[in-house]
């Protein structure tokens, strides 16, 4: 929370920015941005990324996705599939993925690729709750 958070001055921006751009944007930089995007899942990371893949989303899961042993375990227990949506973490590509600009430049750092940025929503951002945190903070720290 004492990091910068979107403001004011909510605009599309008419240009997309580049990748380039985009992994240079700073943290602390005056504007933020939370983009639209389509990531690839390179082949080559899957094995490392494996145990905890990149950039969750929320999907219906569908019963041919699932193991042998998952349909088993829901044959004996008697269990029908949900039509719910899931947090699920998979190495499936991305498309139409909304994210925040820092988020999007750790995931291109760890090796995705970005396919096409669809748009972006540009804010003033600032560290607006960092007085306050650190106002808790101190009378926390009186009250030991």
């Amino acid at each position: 929370m004492s990091k910068p958070l979107p403001k004011r001055d909510f605009k599309w921006k008419r240009v997309m920015p580049t990748e380039e751009e985009i992994l240079k944007k700073k943290e602390n930089a005056k504007n933020g941005w939370i983009l639209k995007v389509n990531l690839e899942y390179l082949p080559e990371l899957h094995e490392e990324h494996n145990s905890y893949p990149l950039v969750p989303e929320k999907k219906i899961v569908k019963k041919e996705w699932m193991s042998d042993y998952q349909k088993r375990l829901m044959e004996d227990l008697e269990l029908k599939t949900q039509d719910k949506k899931k947090l699920l973490l998979t190495l499936q590509d991305k498309k139409n993925y909304v994210v925040h600009y820092r988020n999007l430049q750790f995931y291109l750092k760890q090796g995705m690729e970005l396919g096409f940025v669809h748009r972006v929503l540009e804010f003033e951002q600032e560290c607006w709750m960092e007085p306050y945190i650190k106002r808790v903070q101190e009378e926390s720290e009186e009250q030991l």
